[in-house]
């Protein structure tokens, strides 16, 4: 696939994840990367998803940590079965089958320049709003002691349909 992928719905496996501080405000950030290989194409007329291969490709789904967008950066690391860890590259996905992940891929101009935007699939945008330092710590302490369930998002169709 050479320039950007079509805007559209993908398959993937999580294949590292790394975190860091990326952007123009230094921001804490996870970065999930994955191995792309199948495009959504269409339904059939039973409702089953038709996936098409697709050459592999690697995209990275960056979830901010900043106090504004960490509780819905929790929420979607829950969803892919995230076991609250994050110390030492500890961070484990066992919950969540290999198998793969839907995403989403949008098209966005920074800078005058057109490139791909990755997300996982079923997080729409969510309004934000700020949370004190003292709230964004609270809620590090309730993720780490289970508070979200680790269950896959709820559009995401069951494994056993994923071809990938």
């Amino acid at each position: 696939m050479s320039g950007n992928p079509i805007p559209g719905t993908y398959g993937g496996r999580l294949i590292d994840w790394f975190s860091g501080r990326k952007g123009l405000k230094n921001t804490q950030v996870i970065s999930l990367d994955f191995a792309v290989t199948h495009r959504l194409t269409g339904v059939d007329p039973k409702g089953k998803e038709i996936w098409s291969p697709i050459q592999e490709i690697k995209r990275t789904v960056d979830l901010w940590l900043s106090p504004a967008a960490k509780q819905f950066s929790l929420k979607k690391l829950a969803s892919l079965g995230f076991n609250g860890i994050f110390e030492n590259k500890e961070m484990d996905f066992s919950d969540r089958p290999k198998k793969g992940q839907k995403l989403v891929c949008k098209l966005e101009v920074y800078e005058g320049q057109t490139r791909d935007k990755w997300d996982l699939f079923g997080f729409g945008t969510q309004e934000r709003t700020a949370m004190s330092a003292v709230e964004a710590q609270l809620l590090a302490s309730e993720f780490r002691a289970s508070g979200f369930s680790t269950a896959p998002a709820p559009s995401a169709p069951p494994d056993d349909e994923i071809p990938f």
